[in-house]
């Protein structure tokens, strides 16, 4: 810490000794020019600060848009999942009904013939 006062006070004391060739004129275009560029700087700066804070609006509302679509399209597929699956028991219950009529139908029941044989055999 001492050594960097001591290099500092050499450099100023340097300075002080130097004698500089500006003239008033060469300082104060050197002033302006540096104060242009500075507002300059602090322009685009600005700018692109703004335009940073519109990409990160952008982007926001984009994220916000494929959350919506992601959440419909989960939706979408749950439903579609159930429905299918609500169909798949549906046929099956159809067909299931079917062949157990099917079967039914294959049992052997009285015909009406048979039926009035066996009232004239009971009269």
């Amino acid at each position: 810490f001492i050594m960097k006062k001591a290099v500092c006070k050499e450099a100023f004391e340097t300075l002080e000794t130097e004698e500089t060739d500006y003239s008033d004129s060469d300082v104060s275009q050197w002033r302006r020019s540096v104060l242009k560029e500075h507002e300059h700087t602090s322009i685009l700066a600005r700018e692109v600060l703004e335009d940073t804070k519109k990409a990160r609006f952008r982007l926001e509302t984009h994220c916000d848009d494929t959350k919506k679509v992601l959440d419909t399209w989960s939706e979408y597929s749950v439903k579609y999942n159930t429905a299918v699956r609500n169909l798949s028991d549906r046929i099956d219950e159809f067909y299931g009904r079917k062949n157990h009529t099917v079967r039914n139908i294959k049992v052997a029941r009285p015909t009406k013939l048979m039926l009035l044989r066996k009232r004239q055999l009971k009269i």
